[in-house]
């Protein structure tokens, strides 16, 4: 029954076993006993990780060991290396290694891993309403930001500080979310709802005529939005009895369109008088058409009997006071060569020209 012995330094030792010492039963029994350091258990790796990432643990090597890990959730790993991926909470806490070699067990070498969420939110600046064809701008003022991640609809994605959609269209309409990279993890998610709504479509019609006695009604259409027409009036349907320009902006919210169209007199022509009196009395003092309609092109010419030509203008307006050169022309018979063109509308212009003579009275 020998008494318990131990060996202050690893090496080769040799036991020799003595029975019977002295007698002649006496027996000798030798033995080699090999004393080995035990091995060493340490690791290095992350101590930091984001929710998400991958916690790597390296055992440092000491020949001839097996290693042998645990930690949260129950976890346990044969290897040198443990790796964990897209850790979460359940994988933060204490990871403890112990090293094997023959029959000898290092000390337990444990560390904490801490798996971290930041919970900053970016901030989202831009407007939540747009147009279509608009110009739709995101951006954030976060700072000491190393990555950024926007995504919204249709797949968009966008890994600048700002997100831009150079033209809106509905289908840009939703949830536009933002994540950054800061303090080495992504951060919380701040959602944004865009709405683009569709711009009034306003369709007045092709140009046409209206005629004496008669009225147009001209429909903006697209019921409950705001109506402006150049007449000043703001209701939907505007009644029309005079030839002219006419325009309305339609706005539903902040979206607006805009149409217009030229209404033409029916049976536009130039009536021209056959008989005036340059004699300075203020009354009929100039040759000049009555218009009935509007010109957008006009010419007139004045002759006398032999073919002189004696007035031009372009202005239907002005009309000939019966001078020529400085001097009054004498009571007679002029006559005239008048072009013009009725209407602003090319598919509607009625191109005339007109001869006739006048008599000038003093």
């Amino acid at each position: 029954n020998p008494p318990m012995f131990s060996f202050s330094s690893p090496g080769t030792y040799n036991i020799s076993l003595v029975l019977d010492e002295g007698q002649p039963s006496q027996s000798n029994a030798c033995k080699d006993v090999i004393v080995i350091n035990p091995p060493k258990a340490e690791f290095s790796g992350d101590s930091l990780v984001c929710v998400g990432g991958t916690i790597n643990l390296n055992a440092t090597v000491s020949p001839g060991s097996i290693y042998s890990w645990s930690g949260p959730n129950s976890y346990s790993y044969e290897g040198k290396t443990a790796v964990i991926t897209q850790a979460g909470y359940i994988h933060d806490g204490l990871y403890t290694l112990i090293a094997k070699k023959s029959a000898c067990s290092s000390q337990p070498f444990t560390r904490r891993v801490k798996v971290f969420q930041d919970n900053y939110y970016p901030d989202i600046e831009g407007d939540s309403n747009y147009c279509e064809g608009e110009l739709i701008s995101l951006s954030t003022s976060a700072n000491s930001v190393s990555e950024y991640y926007w995504q919204g609809p249709g797949g968009f994605e966008s890994r600048t500080q700002s997100a831009i959609i150079n033209s809106a269209y509905i289908k840009n309409s939703g949830i536009y979310s933002l994540r950054v990279r800061k303090n080495g993890c992504y951060s919380q998610q701040t959602d944004k709802d865009i709405i683009v709504q569709r711009n009034p479509i306003v369709n007045l019609g092709q140009d046409t005529v209206v005629c004496e006695g008669t009225t147009l009604l001209l429909d903006a259409e697209n019921n409950g939005s705001k109506y402006f027409w150049n007449t000043g009036d703001t209701n939907q349907v505007l009644q029309i009895s005079k030839a002219g320009f006419y325009s309305v902006k339609v706005s539903n919210g902040k979206c607006t369109s805009n149409d217009e169209i030229y209404i033409d007199a029916c049976n536009s022509a130039l009536w021209l008088p056959n008989v005036f009196t340059p004699n300075k009395d203020g009354i009929n003092e100039r040759f000049k058409p009555v218009i009935l309609g509007t010109l957008s092109s006009f010419q007139m010419v004045i002759f006398n009997r032999w073919g002189q030509e004696l007035f031009v203008t372009t202005d239907a307006l002005a009309g000939w006071d019966g001078y020529f050169l400085g001097e009054p022309c004498p009571t007679g018979v002029y006559y005239y060569v008048i072009e013009y063109t009725i209407g602003f509308n090319p598919t509607l212009r009625e191109h005339s020209k007109k001869r006739g003579a006048v008599t000038l009275l003093r």
